[in-house]
């Protein structure tokens, strides 16, 4: 994902000395980020150096600024947890025009079934994931919708599985997780690019 970094090169400064110290306790949502694991210390570090001297640190500051806290609005208002903000900056580092290679566009990065799926326009010169709110409605309630779920196919939901559905796709996951026997952190056998959108955000 081509902004996947942008959001631990934003904090890469508080995270740096904890990476080095695994009796720190890092969480995200609430949950315990196993940083005691050697191979996702080591794929953290990895991703920042490569990526490090490519953002645009500033610019990203300021769009986090004015969209960080009205994006927890939403998760307010949703019940879902506040940590679930730092998600558009991983996906498009909050610009709303950002497209990626396989079609998936705004902040949120919604692929153009999902967006049809939960009642977005797209075509004729309209395109409603680049539209804010419209958007942060829809991906709220497309991640209480994997997390609810991940219950029911696999008898419990985490937040980082949670995520890595978003990015990866609901049932994609519970067929690792069910393959795997795991609902927790099953960085055995979840595609690579799952399984590194849970490093990240965890």
């Amino acid at each position: 994902m081509k902004f996947l970094i942008q959001i631990l090169v934003s904090f890469f400064c508080f995270l740096s000395p904890l990476l080095l110290r695994a009796q720190h306790i890092i969480s995200f949502c609430g949950e315990p980020v196993p940083m005691n694991q050697m191979f996702i210390q080591e794929k953290l570090i990895t991703t920042i150096k490569r990526q490090v001297n490519v953002v645009n640190l500033p610019s990203l500051r300021q769009r986090a600024n004015l969209y960080l806290p009205l994006v927890e609005r939403y998760l307010t208002a949703y019940g879902l947890h506040k940590d679930l903000k730092y998600l558009p900056i991983v996906e498009s580092g909050f610009l709303t025009k950002a497209e990626s290679g396989v079609g998936a566009k705004g902040i949120w990065q919604i692929m153009p079934a999902t967006a049809r799926g939960y009642g977005l326009s797209i075509g004729s010169g309209v395109d409603e994931r680049e539209d804010f709110d419209k958007a942060t409605r829809l991906a709220c309630n497309l991640i209480r919708d994997n997390y609810q779920m991940l219950v029911k196919f696999v008898g419990k939901a985490t937040w980082p599985l949670t995520i890595a559905a978003y990015n990866f796709g609901i049932g994609n996951i519970v067929n690792a997780v069910k393959a795997q026997g795991l609902t927790t952190l099953p960085c055995a056998s979840i595609p690579r690019r799952a399984c590194m959108c849970i490093k990240l955000l965890r």
